[in-house]
């Protein structure tokens, strides 16, 4: 790896008790892919992993790692990785994920073949092949994540100014057609042209955990860049490997972004009425699913329909 240069691909990922995994996804990220220059950068968020990961350094020696002795939250450590690095791309990737070159391959290319492509995902896969629908979103509004979150939507088709919470699949089956532009696609695996930065800032870090990657993807499209779905690129995904190991505070943080969203984005044009309905709404989907999940024990997070 060239140093004094740009890379043309930066790969941060944060890590916070998820060695484990981190292991296999190192594994399939390649050195060098079709001319592009890739950098890794590993954000430990002070997950007392030290000596695990410090093995993986010495197998990986082309990966950095960076050690934070305060947990900075998902935004703050993934801007701390993308700063560390000079990119023309860079991609935000979960340590509990496999990739393979081809999905690099496809997303870099599409952004650097596009102009108006300021983001790019893929299918994000579950490990018995099912899609996750985090891979495709529209920006939630309050009324499309009401009905979602309710599970009013089996009843009440979204329609005219309230859009699906997940666009529907095209029907040309899964892994078919081209890339196709979307509203936002899943921090899992979300890669961007680093000159957005200068334009919208990289990650908003009053965001702790989720939220944040619809957070940036809305800013880039009113900025005027495009997000790009591509089908025919994929990832496996486990999931939610941190968060599942702290049910409680995921679900707070969980509900939380989704109040730090509405105030940014809605609440300053909402009336008084709207604003007060939406935010009882919200603290009451989060006692809804603390009480669900005492009862049944689902570690789900955001579970609340």
């Amino acid at each position: 790896m060239a140093t004094g240069t740009a890379d043309t691909l930066h790969i941060v990922i944060v890590n916070y008790k998820s060695s484990d995994y981190l292991a296999g996804c190192l594994s399939t990220i390649p050195t060098s892919l079709e001319g592009l220059q890739i950098s890794v950068t590993v954000v430990d968020n002070d997950s007392g992993e030290e000596a695990e990961l410090k093995r993986l350094q010495d197998i990986h020696g082309w990966v950095e790692f960076i050690y934070n002795n305060v947990n900075l939250g998902f935004a703050g450590a993934c801007n701390q990785g993308i700063r560390s690095r000079d990119s023309d791309l860079c991609l935000l990737l979960n340590p509990d994920t496999e990739v393979n070159r081809e999905a690099l391959a496809a997303c870099a290319r599409h952004l650097l073949e596009t102009p108006d492509a300021g983001i790019a995902g893929c299918r994000i896969l579950n490990p018995d092949g099912s899609e996750q629908k985090a891979s495709r979103r529209n920006i939630p509004t309050p009324g499309s994540a009401f009905l979602h979150f309710t599970g009013l939507q089996r009843l009440i088709k979204p329609r005219g100014r309230i859009k699906a919470y997940h666009p529907a699949d095209p029907g040309r089956g899964p892994g078919r057609g081209g890339p196709r532009q979307v509203e936002a696609v899943s921090g899992s695996f979300l890669m961007f042209k680093r000159i957005i930065g200068a334009e919208t800032g990289f990650l908003d870090e009053d965001y702790f955990m989720y939220g944040e990657d619809l957070d940036f993807c809305y800013r880039c499209l009113q900025a005027g860049w495009k997000t790009f779905y591509l089908p025919q690129a994929s990832i496996l995904h486990y999931k939610r490997v941190s968060s599942s190991r702290s049910a409680a505070s995921a679900n707070l943080h969980f509900y939380q972004a989704m109040e730090i969203f509405y105030r940014k984005h809605y609440y300053p044009r909402a009336g008084w009425v709207s604003r007060a309905s939406v935010l009882f709404g919200i603290r009451l989907l989060q006692s809804v699913s603390r009480a669900k999940r005492r009862i049944t024990g689902n570690r789900q997070v955001g579970s609340a329909g």
